[in-house]
């Protein structure tokens, strides 16, 4: 399966994320904002990225736009989670360089359905 870089700053939203990624079977690394993300990024390769969009130290928004960026990580698909769930809200995030976009909150299976079409 998948190595997955889960980014978000709420330690239960972290956790419950996580634990559906490794039951699907995926490998997980957590990051509590964007600035942690990008040292993982440096350090290791992973195939897909689950971005929380607000967030202190670096949100989601800033995090995608530096991945995009940088070559060496420019082609991750990144998967964005958030509570800005207005149509224009989720088009912007798209429009920013997200693969996909998910509303909180949602079931499982919409999080894995991202996922598998993301890395396709």
């Amino acid at each position: 399966m998948a190595h997955l870089l889960i980014v978000e700053d709420e330690p239960t939203n972290a956790e419950l994320t996580a634990f559906i990624c490794r039951r699907a079977g995926h490998s997980v690394r957590l990051a509590p904002n964007g600035l942690r993300a990008l040292e993982l990024l440096a350090a290791e390769k992973f195939d897909l990225a689950i971005v929380d969009v607000l967030m202190p130290v670096m949100d989601g928004l800033t995090l995608t736009h530096a991945v995009r960026m940088n070559a060496r990580t420019a082609d991750l698909p990144i998967v964005g989670l958030t509570a800005l769930a207005g149509r224009d809200d989720l088009a912007a995030l798209k429009q920013a360089g997200m693969t996909a976009v998910v509303a909180k909150p949602c079931r499982p299976e919409v999080i894995l359905e991202a996922i598998a079409a993301a890395l396709v």
